[in-house]
């Protein structure tokens, strides 16, 4: 699934990218990578703040659903 069908409060693991090679690099760059831990603080739907990597980062909602996951039991 996607990121942005995740839900507030749960933590996810991203387990690939979709998009240009340009989207996909600087979602790279930003710390989304594959085993990444990233969860959800607020999912407004057009706009997401996601912790990743102890640090807070907003993201629109068209580049959250580039980010695919899978639910994360920590």
């Amino acid at each position: 699934m996607s990121l942005a069908m995740g839900q507030e409060g749960f933590t996810y693991r991203v387990i690939g990218l979709q998009g240009r090679d340009q989207v996909r690099n600087q979602l790279n760059n930003l710390g989304f990578v594959p085993g990444a831990e990233v969860k959800i603080i607020k999912n407004s739907r057009t706009n997401f703040i996601v912790l990743l990597k102890q640090c807070r980062m907003g993201i629109g909602g068209k580049l959250a659903e580039k980010i695919m996951v899978e639910a994360y039991a920590a």
